[in-house]
């Protein structure tokens, strides 16, 4: 009987944790894999004609960066040629948007976010989608271990995330959380 009741408080033990632990990352952060092959998500925007097959741009004055970005399922949408939005974003036409774009840092012609490190608390970043604009604001940045994924906690607000490489350490992510600008 008594282990019966050791074996029914474990089982009980383990399942809240259990509990808990998703509750608090459902809550807390999102974890995103950063995967930058072309892979297709579907998503509801009304598609305009475009002079290009872009579907807008990203502008960051403060570095003068403004690079045009291109769906999902584009074979323009690829770190290894452009500003690259993740297959995981949500656009910002959504509820609880989560935008995530990724680009090289460091040096050679596709590295467009080779400054992004210089932005601070308050700069501003903005997107152009389709012909709707969006108006960022930097909150925080970070730096974590490259593992294929990221963490960020998610936000009341719509939100962007923007990641490359570090430029300071090896085999580290640099992450900047930006808010929508109301």
């Amino acid at each position: 009987m008594k282990k019966l009741q050791i074996f029914i408080i474990l089982l009980v033990m383990v399942i809240g944790s259990i509990i808990i632990n998703n509750t608090y990352k459902n809550k807390m952060s999102l974890v995103t894999k950063i995967d930058f092959s072309n892979q297709i998500k579907s998503f509801k925007i009304d598609k305009i004609s475009l002079k290009d097959d872009s579907i807008g741009y990203i502008k960051i004055n403060k570095i003068n960066l403004k690079n045009k970005l291109y769906s999902i399922n584009n074979k323009k949408n690829t770190v290894d040629k452009n500003v690259t939005i993740l297959k995981d974003s949500i656009f910002p036409n959504e509820k609880n948007s989560t935008m995530i774009i990724a680009a090289h840092s460091g040096t050679g012609n596709v590295a467009y976010f080779r400054n992004i490190n210089k932005l601070e608390k308050g700069d501003k970043v903005n997107l152009k989608l389709y012909n709707h604009e969006y108006n960022y604001i930097v909150q925080n940045k970070w730096e974590v271990v490259k593992t294929g994924s990221i963490i960020f906690p998610i936000e009341s607000k719509k939100q962007l995330v923007l990641t490359t490489c570090s430029p300071k350490k090896d085999n580290y992510q640099l992450i900047i959380n930006c808010i929508i600008k109301e």
